[in-house]
């Protein structure tokens, strides 16, 4: 049974999703159409004749397994994504080491001078916070981009150093809602314990199902991606056009018997809502 946060005093210590919490999540649209122009010159050094919708299947596909590994809370990363891939676009054999690098760099966008924003008022809120001596954490369910990408966002926005710990799927090894991502986190911000620790993130199934699980206060965050219950949504739905693109994506691709829906009516709520990062240390007790 897990412990109940304590609501008599604020936390000392608050961990943070990361797309579309963090970082404003591009589109589905705008990450697939980022992807193929990188991989494109790439893959055509090789196979000049490649076509652009056979791409776009791959692509899709490799999307697909994504959906279905995160789900079943196994890991499935850049690396093996690009191999996918290559195999279903008949090129696992072509090139040499340095050409598959340079297909993996693209897939993955290692070297994407790209720079997405932060969501509105977080850094204002992580200074706030470290202002109070809070210790901070992340708590990320990494997508097709790996953690040492999403580090360098927050690295060339200068927030990097706000932070104490992180434990990025990547690295721990499992997906959100599992207790030992969040036990990871809680660890490495100093063994503090769960009822005295906050968990902001936007997606329910994850973040708040996960947070709540462990006993942590769960703040979902809507002001980028609401998450917000809707008993009308199927799991065999198509993800819309403007969806969270990488990451914690709010919506899955994957037929009903695997996916998920994050949006169900099932999945539990924040112990708070907010749309706007500038009320958490109210919320969390601070006035």
């Amino acid at each position: 049974m897990p412990v109940t946060p304590d609501p008599t005093s604020p936390p000392l210590a608050v961990t943070f999703d990361f797309w579309d919490t963090l970082v404003q999540a591009p589109t589905a649209a705008a990450t697939r159409a980022a992807r193929r122009a990188r991989l494109a010159g790439v893959l055509r050094r090789v196979a000049p004749d490649l076509a652009d919708d056979h791409l776009d299947q791959a692509l899709a596909a490799v999307r697909r397994r994504f959906d279905e590994y995160w789900t079943a809370n196994t890991q499935f990363t850049g690396v093996e994504a690009t191999a996918l891939l290559l195999r279903d676009l008949g090129l696992a054999d072509a090139g040499d080491q340095a050409w598959h690098d340079a297909a993996a760099a693209a897939f993955m966008g290692t070297d994407d001078p790209h720079l997405p924003d932060l969501t509105v008022n977080i850094e204002p809120t992580l200074r706030a916070l470290r202002a109070r001596d809070v210790r901070i954490g992340i708590i990320c369910d990494v997508g097709l981009s790996p953690s040492t990408v999403l580090r360098s966002y927050l690295e060339r926005h200068g927030v990097l150093g706000l932070f104490d710990h992180w434990s990025f799927s990547d690295e721990v090894g499992v997906y959100k809602p599992d207790p030992t991502i969040f036990e990871h986190a809680l660890a490495g911000l100093g063994g503090i314990a769960p009822e005295r620790a906050a968990h902001v993130g936007d997606l329910r199934r994850t973040d708040i199902a996960g947070a709540r699980a462990f006993g942590m206060t769960a703040v979902r965050y809507a002001g980028s991606n609401d998450d917000a219950p809707d008993p009308a949504h199927a799991a065999s739905e198509p993800a819309p056009a403007d969806a969270p693109g990488e990451g914690d994506a709010a919506h899955a691709t994957a037929p009903a018997p695997v996916g998920m829906a994050p949006s169900a009516a099932h999945e539990p709520e924040g112990h708070h809502v907010i749309t706007d990062h500038a009320d958490l240390l109210r919320v969390l007790g601070w006035t």
